[in-house]
């Protein structure tokens, strides 16, 4: 192997430049790669080190957004702005997989209208170039697909149907999946009475049940919206216990759950707590 090197030298090859290995594994490996021919070599990132797309999810809005949609609408949105923004302001909730696939049959927009509100001035500088973009185009706003749009549309074939969890079914995955005390954070009103700004109502309790469930394969599948919740032994402004879809005061309130179908509610406290006292994981987890 010395010998090998020592016609490179003489005969001005590459090896020139440094001396002739002395280990031999070394001096197998640099002869190698000097007899076989160059290959060109693509640095390739492992899959853990691909960049990740932050992803989106489909929500439906609480309340009119400029730039975004009507209360009522279903839009794309992504997780962390859901997670961290959206969700604890109030302004919309999680639609479960199940919905999100029914919506994909009865072939419902999932879009953002950026034109909507306009003309309110509340638009930021950044929403405000999407509606000179979008009035440039003509007015046409073009919907954004989420991933879970992509998974349903991979999921539901023509002809299939999506299986639904029976109503006692049902029940039971609530009676497991949700926390018996289901606490909201609000921001206090008057101190003397407990009053707070805005309210807690079904719909927002849906959305807590909503998230607790989406964590198991078969009760994602399982639709509870603000229908099938109620507020019960509530005192009214004479004093006499009543239902109600929303409450307006801190502190433990019984609600009832029952899917369409199902016999026998549910039953969870409501904890609404000041925004200035709660926990932080509160105030994260619901507003």
């Amino acid at each position: 192997m010395t010998l090998f090197f020592s016609s490179l030298r003489s005969a001005g090859g590459s090896a020139a430049s440094f001396p002739a290995p002395t280990c031999r594994s070394c001096t197998l490996r640099l002869a190698a790669s000097l007899l076989s021919p160059s290959v060109p070599s693509q640095q390739v990132r492992g899959k853990k080190k691909l960049a990740r797309d932050p992803g989106q999810i489909t929500v439906r809005l609480s309340r009119d957004v400029p730039g975004v949609g009507r209360a009522g609408s279903y839009v794309p949105t992504t997780r962390g702005e859901m997670r961290n923004d959206w969700f604890i302001s109030g302004v919309a909730a999680y639609v479960p997989l199940a919905q999100q696939r029914q919506l994909k049959k009865d072939k419902v927009p999932i879009i953002r209208d950026v034109l909507f509100g306009a003309d309110s001035g509340k638009l930021s500088k950044r929403r405000q170039a999407q509606v000179d973009r979008a009035k440039r185009a003509g007015g046409v706003v073009t919907g954004i697909e989420t991933d879970e749009t992509v998974e349903v549309e991979k999921e539901i074939l023509p002809g299939t149907t999506v299986e639904r969890v029976e109503p006692s079914r049902s029940q039971e995955l609530i009676s497991v999946l949700v926390p018996g005390r289901l606490d909201f954070a609000r921001q206090v009103q008057s101190a003397e009475t407990g009053t707070i700004f805005g309210s807690v109502t079904t719909a927002d309790v849906a959305a807590v049940v909503t998230q607790a469930l989406a964590h198991n394969d078969e009760a994602s599948r399982v639709l509870v919206t603000e229908e099938d919740i109620i507020f019960i032994d509530v005192k009214d402004e004479g004093g006499n216990l009543a239902v109600t879809n929303r409450v307006k005061s801190l502190g433990r309130f019984k609600v009832e759950i029952k899917v369409k179908g199902a016999e026998e509610p549910v039953m969870r406290i409501v904890n609404i707590v000041s925004q200035e006292t709660a926990p932080r994981t509160v105030e994260a987890a619901t507003n």
